[in-house]
């Protein structure tokens, strides 16, 4: 038996081979991801300081470009 609780009520539950396999399933999910950065580079490595930088500059020149110009894109 294993106690299981939700909000502030508590329940018990049978610990069987189906409600483990299903643990260990959705744990195997959580474990999978594309890359260790929260930004990713093309080839999912660390993305570049210059390669940000020239993003931005090309926001910030369609920000002007539509008329933006007291938006967030000129900070």
């Amino acid at each position: 038996m294993v106690e299981r609780t939700k909000c502030s009520k508590t329940n018990i539950v049978e610990y069987t081979e189906r409600l483990e396999d299903a643990i260990r399933r959705a744990l195997k999910l959580h474990r999978r991801f594309a890359s260790q950065y929260l930004i990713p580079g093309v080839n999912n490595d660390q993305l570049k300081e210059c390669t940000l930088n020239t993003a931005m500059q090309r926001l910030r020149k369609r920000c002007v470009e539509k008329g933006m110009n007291r938006s967030p894109c000129m900070i």
